[in-house]
């Protein structure tokens, strides 16, 4: 039997609250009327901040257009998401609303420590767009 990246690390002794067991913070955010560029989610998260669960749901966008999450430097570190003219919901850890087409990510947790968290929307065909979800981090605290 194998047991998990994160179970392995633990028996090693290397595991701190936010790896495994830590305390979950719920960050909701809604977006109304916005259309291109990024937009902020959250305040500074603490340094041992993980990502460990991610929905973002959106409007309608517009041809070719996408809604990605992640933070300054790594825009779509958390969901990269994929074209969709129509509204859609995409989630972290698979990372996008199909995932025979979207971005697949293998990743348990993401280091989020210290970061402000971003939704960026690209191509959009208006500035009215609505955008809604949740992150879910474990921390130390």
């Amino acid at each position: 039997m194998a047991n998990s990246d994160e179970v392995t690390a633990l028996n090693a002794g290397i595991v701190t609250k936010s790896n495994y067991r830590g305390n979950v913070q719920a960050i909701p955010f809604t977006l109304t009327n916005v259309g291109n560029g990024s937009h902020t989610i959250s305040g500074v998260l603490p340094q041992e901040a993980r990502v460990i669960s991610a929905v973002l749901a959106y409007d309608a966008l517009g041809s070719g257009a996408t809604a990605d999450m992640g933070y300054s430097g790594a825009t779509a570190a958390i969901i990269d998401g994929v074209a969709n003219v129509n509204e859609g919901i995409n989630t972290f850890p698979s990372g996008a609303t199909n995932e025979e087409t979207g971005v697949f990510t293998t990743a348990g947790s993401l280091d989020v420590g210290g970061k402000v968290l971003l939704v960026t929307v690209a191509s959009a065909d208006a500035s009215d767009k609505e955008l809604s979800g949740h992150v879910l981090i474990a921390t130390n605290e």
